[in-house]
């Protein structure tokens, strides 16, 4: 008897250390603890209340187990604890994403199966000290009244832990607080020095990326698609058709085209010989050209009667006349600043999607540009936020200030990749002084899949973000770079399952 009572105050007293050690921990590197559970796969949707309270539930246990008449109390919930914790270490190492552990002082030396073992055997000296404390209390003398508090209080941490999971996951894919889940590991590939700020993507096809140039618009640049080797390319036309300093380059192999918004022309060559033979001139203008199918594009004009801008297609034929879809951008504010955003094509899919600059919000359109569905980024900014004032001329307004929600996206095989400007929860600011994250959704349902940072060249921002197989591409100031994004093809793939 003696022996079994020194047995369970020793194990008693360890669960104290442990419990008043972890929880001092947690407290005096709060912020981080918070920021840790916030990335968990596991309990990130409820990080705010976990972090609060774990901490207090350990001092509170460990109040418990001190005192004889609530030790047995004390034991239940210390076994009830490390089960829950075992069984959270157990589901990032098996069902889930490896993240950082978020356990502080000695234990941030364990490996995750390092630190489950560990845990696991707290656990069982935990169901051998309440074991003992049953079997000494006289109420509680039935052996299987015994064995069953122990098998309920396990079976509550495990169920607990895994509902919260499930539950988590959900939340966070569809109805998402505005936290982040950065848990893969996309790994840079490569990086090309371009010399200039001024280029842009211009196509790209099975083995060669296609860069065009704001301030030499007959330019391209043709680069391999292991950012390796390159060549200078010069379109070439008669002198009758040379377009404005705003013509735009698109290649399209075998075809390549210069675009001008501005003064409603197109060309068209081969780039076989990358000599313009073709010529259409319109009396509209229009911006953001992609390419709807062979002889049609999609475009944004300008509707002066009601001044807003809205979304057509422009058909390559005599006055290249533009069928307009005024209801396909979503006034919120003036249907002019409101609605700036960003218009890319799947080239998988070929649907068309639209991404609002100043919202949290993108429309998914089919290849016909019918409206499929609406959905939001996870950020919190649904209505924008702008300051619109008039200016000295008639009608003219001018943009004052704005927030911006969404700066550039590409959609690619099903998926959606939005470089984001706002912070979200559990993120530390220094590392967006850094680096650009982008936001990924599945355009099946407009689900938040996950986030990775693409780091600046020489502080400048990402601008311009393309994919092609498993390689995601980013212009940043004068330079190219090139990742490797196949974990995040294999976590959409997982997600489907």
């Amino acid at each position: 008897m003696k022996v079994r009572r020194i047995i369970l105050w020793g194990i008693c007293l360890l669960y104290v250390l442990l419990f008043v050690y972890a929880s001092v921990s947690k407290f005096l590197n709060f912020q981080n603890f918070r920021m840790q559970l916030g990335q968990s796969p596991v309990i990130r949707r409820f990080a705010d209340i976990i972090a609060w309270g774990i901490p207090c539930i350990e001092l509170v246990t460990s109040f418990l187990l001190l005192h004889k008449r609530t030790r047995i109390i004390g034991l239940i919930l210390a076994v009830l604890l490390m089960t829950m914790f075992s069984t959270y270490i157990y589901i990032i190492l098996y069902h889930a994403v490896s993240v950082p552990c978020s356990c502080g002082g000695i234990l941030e030396a364990l490996s995750w199966k390092e630190h489950l073992y560990f845990n696991l055997g707290i656990l069982l000296l935990g169901i051998w000290a309440l074991s003992i404390a049953l079997a000494l209390n006289k109420w509680i003398n039935s052996v299987f009244i015994q064995v069953g508090l122990v098998a309920i209080n396990i079976l509550i941490g495990v169920l607990s832990v895994v509902l919260l999971y499930v539950t988590s996951e959900r939340l966070i894919h569809y109805k998402n607080p505005f936290i982040r889940n950065y848990s893969l590991k996309v790994v840079k590939q490569g990086i090309f020095d371009l010399g200039v700020n001024s280029y842009y993507l211009a196509g790209i096809d099975t083995s060669f990326l296609y860069l065009g140039n704001y301030t030499r618009p007959l330019q391209i640049l043709k680069i391999d698609q292991d950012l390796e080797a390159s060549e200078r390319i010069t379109i070439k036309m008669s002198k009758d058709d040379l377009p404005g300093k705003a013509a735009q380059s698109r290649v399209i192999p075998p075809n390549v085209f210069l675009l001008d918004g501005q003064i409603s022309r197109i060309l068209k060559g081969k780039t076989t010989d990358w000599q313009m033979t073709f010529r259409w001139d319109g009396s509209k203008q229009f911006s953001d050209p992609v390419q709807f199918d062979e002889n049609q594009w999609v475009v944004k004009h300008t509707i002066y009667k009601k001044r807003k801008r809205a979304m057509g297609i422009l058909k390559m034929k005599d006055s290249l006349p533009i069928q307009s879809k005024p209801m396909l951008l979503k006034k919120q504010i003036d249907g002019f600043f409101d609605v700036s955003g960003t218009l890319t094509k799947d080239p998988i899919t070929r649907n068309m999607v639209y991404v609002y600059r100043y919202r949290n919000l993108f429309e998914v359109m089919d290849s016909l540009l019918n409206p499929v569905f609406t959905a939001h980024t996870i950020d919190t900014i649904q209505k924008a936020q702008m300051i619109i004032d008039s200016v000295t001329l008639k009608n003219q307004y001018k943009l004052i200030s704005s927030v911006t929600v969404n700066t550039t996206a590409v959609a690619y095989n099903g998926l959606l990749f939005v470089r984001s400007k706002i912070l979200g929860k559990y993120e530390p600011e220094s590392i967006w002084e850094q680096a650009d994250v982008i936001d990924v959704y599945q355009l099946e349902d407009g689900a938040y899949l996950n986030s990775f940072y693409v780091y600046r060249m020489n502080q400048a921002p990402v601008r311009q973000i393309f994919i092609w197989k498993n390689d995601f591409y980013g212009l940043t100031g004068d330079y190219l770079v090139r990742y490797d994004i196949s974990q995040v093809w294999k976590q959409a793939l997982n997600s489907k399952e």
